[in-house]
């Protein structure tokens, strides 16, 4: 089978497409090809023919975000030249910047209605159809690849040697588009993201009556396949309290009016809001349209966790949530497979990728509930608000059965952590009967020890400290982006611990990375003194005799607010790891320990927290006065005393 991956640049005064094929199997390049505007910007019959070419001997095609920008221009550009003979770079610039600028609201734009068949029914879209956020930058530096961004406007004029980088830049980003898929959208590596493999599986479910297409998104596949159908169907009503009846669940009536609350409840305004979430919160255990949260942050010891298995597509299969009878009969079927194949695991008869089809089909329909655009069949507002209602309502009737209600760490909509063994077994009774009352199948699993920042944050341990899992931002972005993994694991290290026991030592010179999205980030962000010029940077904080190390600002503040450590940074910065590499034996493990310190206070260990300067109170009380960064810098250690590197010890 053969990948090709492709890429185009559309500049008011240049175009190109670029594609780049290889064999899926041994990830070797077959080819690559490319095809420009004329010198006077014109784009006729030949360009399309290489175009064409290029997807016509290609198994499937893939792009990043092709299936709203790429695959339509090009589409619009096929059409144009088939009825006139030729189209100008500058007309394709436009539908572009229409594209852009494009609103949800806005039905008729023209240029989303042309599309060619043949080339959406093999194309897989890594964004839409896998990763499903952030930017291909933004992957490149979770994926360590080279940054490559162009300074050029849109609207500026060009000279050769400026287009000829153009469209290297379209090349690299067809390169690094094929890089981030064989990490992530391959199936070759173990993740967490929709395959193509998963995707041609879920195709092979696809019904005949209906027209192929390939790259759709997930939720508009499930919907078909589940409804058997495009045409969207009514929902039943837009009551989620008439889908299912409040009292047959045993919990209290303050739950029970707490829902009927969020049910005649839309607040717009933060006020409003935040009224509403004081107004929902039985015993610490906060409801909410989406879910549910209740939880003693810290550290505890021999936890037993409670967890529903595929709980929100047996809460639609018990409740009968979907709008006709067919689908809740398909959905079933389509249960009973996924949980014939999962309990396959390990053994020859599983596949793993018509697993992940399956759960995607289970997974993307009841995400799309609540998603209109498009006209998804699967639109129903009330049934993913009841949804959500039941499963708050289920894991809350588990909770309140535990006798000691003081030894509940933790609540969320699909799962109750306890400890003590008299909680475990009251839970354990209680499972059985909501097995046979809801067909909800509870999971039990079992923690030595843990700490707990909130629901979506924690670490597992064995009985001897040691770090088994992680979950949440700060364990993520160690793992799968390789973002500061020195700070994050000696912040887990550190987090059971009495007093701080801080190793730089026991990490490589890749482990100290910090990236950075400017995007996502402040606009008072500056190197030097002068504003960022890119919007990614590959960061490491060095000391003050490092050649070419410079003042990183992030922030407009000098000091954090909270726990008195300095915003800003010294260091170096590159758009390449490997060029980083010469700056290692210059790491300043001390302005590590500040974001090791942030992390600390966001956990609540403020006990461990070393580089602490204080408020403005404190500061003024003890005569210290910090009005600029030399000031802040000189506070928290002296520059002229840096540290040896891979000091043991701090």
């Amino acid at each position: 089978m053969n990948i090709t991956f492709f890429d185009i640049e559309t500049y008011s005064d240049f175009f190109c497409f670029c594609a780049i094929s290889y064999d899926f199997d041994t990830e070797k390049e077959l080819w690559r090809k490319s095809t420009t505007a004329s010198p006077k910007g014109v784009v006729d019959g030949t360009n399309v023919a290489d175009i064409v070419d290029a997807f016509e001997k290609s198994d499937y095609i893939v792009s990043y975000n092709g299936s709203r920008f790429d695959l339509p221009i090009l589409a619009k550009i096929k059409h144009d030249v088939a009825k006139m003979g030729q189209t100008h770079q500058q007309y394709i610039h436009a539908d572009g910047e229409q594209i852009i600028g494009y609103d949800d609201n806005n039905h008729a734009l023209p240029v989303i209605r042309h599309n060619v068949k043949e080339w959406s029914q093999k194309h897989f879209d890594l964004l839409n159809n896998c990763l499903l956020g952030k930017s291909l930058k933004q992957w490149e530096m979770y994926c360590n690849l080279p940054i490559k961004e162009l300074p050029y406007s849109p609207y500026a004029k060009l000279d050769e040697n400026q287009k000829k980088e153009i469209l290297e830049y379209c090349f690299h980003d067809v390169w690094a588009t094929a890089q981030v898929f064989w990490r992530f959208g391959s199936g070759k590596h173990k993740s967490k993201y929709y395959t193509l493999p998963s995707r041609i599986e879920v195709m092979k479910m696809w019904p005949e009556n209906l027209p192929m297409k390939f790259d759709r998104t997930t939720q508009a596949l499930s919907a078909g396949i589940i409804y058997q159908t495009n045409t969207p169907i009514a929902p039943r009503t837009m009551n989620p309290l008439e889908l299912f009846k409040l009292d047959e669940f045993d919990v209290p009536d303050e739950v029970k009016d707490i829902f009927r609350l969020l049910a005649r409840s839309s607040p717009v305004t933060t006020k409003g809001k935040k009224e509403l979430v004081d107004k929902c919160n039985y015993r610490g255990i906060q409801f909410g349209k989406g879910g549910c949260h209740y939880i003693k942050k810290g550290h505890h010891k021999n936890i037993y966790c409670f967890d529903v298995q595929s709980e929100y597509p047996r809460v639609i299969r018990h409740w009968s949530l979907l709008k006709t009878p067919q689908a809740l009969e398909n959905w079933s079927n389509t249960m009973k497979a996924r949980f014939a194949m999962k309990n396959k695991k390990g053994t020859p008869e599983y596949h793993a990728d018509v697993d992940a089809a399956l759960k995607m089909v289970l997974n993307s329909l009841s995400g799309g509930f609540r998603i209109r655009s498009g006209g998804s069949v699967a639109f129903d507002p009330a049934a993913g608000e009841a949804m959500c209602y039941i499963g708050q309502l289920v894991v809350t009737e588990l909770a309140l059965s535990c006798p000691n209600w003081d030894d509940v760490i933790e609540i969320n909509t699909d799962s109750v952590f306890v400890v003590g063994e008299e909680n475990a077994i009251a839970l354990r009774k209680k499972c059985d009967q909501m097995l046979e009352k809801y067909d909800m199948l509870f999971e039990e699993e079992f923690m030595e020890q843990a700490y707990f920042r909130d629901v979506n944050n924690y670490g597992i341990y064995d009985a001897d400290g040691k770090l088994l899992d992680g979950r949440g931002l700060d364990y993520s972005d160690a793992i799968n982006k390789n973002h500061e993994k020195a700070v994050v694991y000696e912040l887990f290290h550190n987090l059971l611990l009495p007093t701080l026991d801080l190793d730089w030592g026991r990490y490589q010179w890749t482990d100290f990375i910090y990236k950075y999205h400017r995007s996502a980030a402040s606009k008072y962000a500056e190197i030097g003194g002068q504003p960022m010029t890119h919007k990614n940077y590959y960061f490491m904080w060095t000391t003050v005799d490092c050649p070419d190390s410079q003042v990183i600002k992030f922030s407009n503040d000098l000091m954090d607010s909270r726990n008195g450590s300095i915003k800003p940074r010294y260091g170096v910065y590159a758009f390449s790891v490997e060029e980083l590499e010469k700056y290692k034996n210059f790491i300043d493990y001390r302005q590590y320990q500040r974001d090791l310190d942030e992390n600390f206070y966001l956990w609540g260990r403020e006990d461990l927290i070393q580089t602490f300067v204080g408020n403005a109170k404190e500061r003024k009380a003890k005569g210290i006065k910090i009005k600029s960064l030399a000031d802040a810098l000189l506070q928290l250690h002296p520059w002229s005393e840096p540290v040896a590197p891979m000091e043991k010890s701090v």
